[in-house]
């Protein structure tokens, strides 16, 4: 797994819209049935959450973790984040991320952005077109809404949704439907059979959003 942090500083460089960046809290309390404890403050600003199955379920994560072992590898985090704390032109790559113990403190960091606000680099890098995987836990959306600018300037013949958790939203699936159905998108499941965008609560747990009239996609 290979997860690129990209930090604040490099943001504004990058954009110059520092507007258009939306700051994710993440202390927000998540209203779930899952327990979510604060993780360990370490060097005494620094935070986040970690939200865990019951243990029975999950003996070897969720059942190391409580409120007085809430991460592991302590020393080497903070000693990225001291590095990462200082006035620096470097970001942050986690190879082997696993549950994010880095990635959670490393995120606690920086800012956010939007879907949209990765054009410029993607343009910069000589990005045309992509194959796009979502999967976000029911917050897929949100990309959407916030990515329109990506879709129009970029060739995405094909994306990759988990749709299990978004069929339980009416709201949330409607803004997906729409946005692609405009943009002449197809859902369709795995094998390629076309779905209905009145029954979307029938989808199966992923579907796949194909551009019309693209071959060797299906």
């Amino acid at each position: 797994m290979l997860g690129v942090l990209i930090d604040h500083i490099f943001i504004r460089e990058a954009f110059r819209l520092s507007s258009n960046i939306r700051i994710i809290n993440l202390n927000q309390p998540i209203n779930a049935d899952f327990k979510c404890i604060n993780t360990k403050k370490l060097l005494d600003f620094i935070n986040t959450t970690i939200c865990l199955h019951e243990t029975k379920n999950d003996i070897f994560v969720s059942n190391s973790f409580q409120n007085t072992t809430s991460i592991w590898e302590e020393e080497g985090v903070i000693l990225i984040l001291q590095l990462l704390i200082r006035p620096s032109h470097l970001n942050f790559i986690d190879i082997g991320a696993n549950i994010g113990t880095y990635t959670m403190y490393a995120a606690a960091l920086v800012k956010t952005i939007k879907f949209d606000e990765l054009l410029p680099i993607l343009v910069a890098r000589g990005v045309r077109g992509a194959i796009i995987k979502i999967d976000i836990e029911s917050s897929e959306s949100f990309v959407v809404e916030s990515g329109s600018r990506v879709f129009d300037a970029l060739e995405i013949p094909f994306v990759q949704m988990e749709w299990i958790h978004v069929r339980s939203y009416f709201d949330r699936a409607k803004v997906i439907i729409d946005f692609f159905v405009k943009r002449n998108y197809d859902p369709k499941s795995y094998s390629c059979q076309l779905l209905n965008t009145t029954q979307y609560a029938t989808w199966p747990y992923d579907v796949c959003w194909i551009k019309r009239n693209v071959s060797n996609f299906c």
